[in-house]
């Protein structure tokens, strides 16, 4: 971001704000949160801002740590995460040598200081060697099983040392290693069996006005949806860049769009609490779909286009009938908003992910629950079926994906090597390979067979929201809080 103002020297920004970086990029990790989306806009805010402070662009720092609090202010209940931005906003009024108002915040800091003991300025790091270790915050509390049968979680992954001012801003490093109290075999990376690649940026898409949300590509990966805060779907033609059609209709931020199998029709879902079906042909409202009780986050298509299922903030998934446009069933169980929803190739069963940290799998013919995974430690925020519908993906905020067994309900592997949270996993057509993508700023390639990385993608930007993988696993979208989407070649 360019702009007029003089870049301070960042060894004295550094000095000045060693420990707020520190507890704020632990805690970014590591907290509690009611929902996906209210986090990710605290987390975009308070990260650009850190980034921004840690680059000495101290006005645009201020500006989106306010951001930051105010988001803050608006969670109930209030947590750690309000007093990580009034932290780090008092860092910047004190390089700005705005005194009064860094002394103003005082009485707030203190007062939450003592409501959140652990978060304390005794934890404060020491430099050794060039090295400052990151001060200990209370964990999540892993689930009592790691699927339905009732066998041992992985514990959540202890904090690990931050290195330097640039591992701060991009995220938390892996822990090297994990504890596994589950009987399930683990299969974590081994040296020289994954290799370094560097994304292309094939494309780049501009038409959005606010964040970019949601992207998938079509099932012939020639076209694309995107979905934004602006409150728009648009279809792109990924050949030559253009923008086919505006899909509006929805009132506030559209969270996601998926192609019919067909590729002639879409669906999208919002915060209006609405479903709605597309005409791509036309560009034109074919249906709008109305029941949940809160923001619509995930869509799917039946293999046979006639059916959708939904899923909610509302903590529930619903199945539709997309010919007459009513609501064939509801599926309740979840405690938590459900962030992803799919459906098995043949049509019978349904898969969701949600913040209360299970996947779900569900009978689409009678309504009952199927399978229960508890093995996240974190919100799940992408599931998916294997093309042969046997297995199952999941991922989301405890960096790990999950592979599950559909008929024995049982984890197969757990995949590990992300350093942030995977917003997205899919297998590939070939049924033994998968990709995902994460906050970490890469895409990751999967054996299935062995449970071990093949090859991983470095370069992705900051600030992604939304991310999406052609059919044949060789590009990927992403969607981003700078209005843009970008399609990246795999090589």
């Amino acid at each position: 971001m360019q702009t007029g103002h003089t870049i301070m020297n960042k060894q004295k920004l550094w000095t000045s704000a060693t420990l707020s970086l520190l507890t704020v990029a632990c805690l970014s990790s590591n907290f509690f949160a009611p929902s996906f989306a209210q986090d990710m806009v605290w987390r975009t805010c308070q990260q650009n801002g850190l980034r921004l402070l840690g680059e000495g662009n101290l006005p645009l720092a201020e500006q989106n740590l306010k951001e930051a609090v105010k988001e803050a202010e608006k969670l109930v209940p209030q947590d750690e995460r309000l007093l990580a931005s009034l932290k780090a906003l008092q860092e910047v009024y004190k390089a700005e040598s705005k005194q009064s108002d860094a002394a103003a915040l005082d009485k707030r800091i203190a007062l939450l200081q003592a409501k959140y003991p652990n978060f304390s300025l005794s934890n404060e790091p020491q430099a050794v060697s060039g090295m400052q270790t990151s001060p200990s915050f209370p964990q999540e509390s892993a689930p009592s099983n790691s699927a339905s049968n009732g066998s041992a979680a992985n514990a959540q992954p202890p904090l690990t040392p931050m290195t330097d001012l640039q591992s701060l801003n991009s995220g938390p490093t892996n822990s090297a290693a994990r504890s596994n109290e589950s009987s399930i075999a683990q299969y974590p990376n081994q040296p020289g069996l994954s290799t370094g690649r560097q994304l292309e940026e094939a494309r780049h898409l501009e038409g959005h006005i606010s964040w970019v949300d949601s992207v998938t590509f079509s099932p012939d990966g020639r076209r694309a949806l995107s979905a934004g805060s602006d409150g728009t779907v648009r279809l792109w033609d990924l050949d030559s860049g253009r923008q086919i059609f505006v899909l509006q209709g929805h009132d506030g931020d559209v969270n996601c769009a998926v192609f019919s199998p067909d590729g002639k029709r879409a669906l999208s879902g919002g915060d209006d609490k609405s479903v709605r079906l597309w005409d791509l042909e036309t560009g034109k409202l074919l249906r709008q779909l109305d029941g949940h009780a809160n923001i619509v986050s995930s869509v799917a298509f039946s293999p046979d286009g006639n059916r959708a299922l939904s899923g909610s903030y509302d903590q529930s998934v619903r199945l539709w009938d997309l010919t007459s446009g009513t609501q064939i069933r509801r599926f309740d169980g979840h405690t938590s908003p459900v962030e992803s929803v799919a459906i098995s190739p043949d049509g019978t069963k349904g898969l969701s992910g949600s913040d209360d940290k299970s996947v779900r799998v569900w009978d689409l013919q009678n309504g009952t629950e199927l399978h229960r995974f508890n093995g996240h430690t974190g919100y799940v925020l992408s599931c998916a079926f294997s093309p042969d519908g046997k297995y199952a993906l999941s991922a989301g905020r405890d960096l790990a994906i999950c592979m599950w067994d559909i008929q024995s309900g049982q984890l197969a592997h757990r995949l590990e090597g992300h350093s942030d949270w995977v917003l997205a996993v899919s297998f590939l057509q070939d049924n033994r390979r998968a990709i995902s993508g994460s906050l970490d700023k890469t895409i990751r390639l999967w054996d299935l067979q062995s449970g071990k990385e093949l090859a991983h993608y470095d370069g992705l930007i900051w600030g992604i929201w939304g991310m999406g993988f052609s059919p044949n696993g060789q590009q990927a979208l992403t969607g981003s809080d700078d209005k843009s989407i970008r399609l990246w070649n795999l090589r």
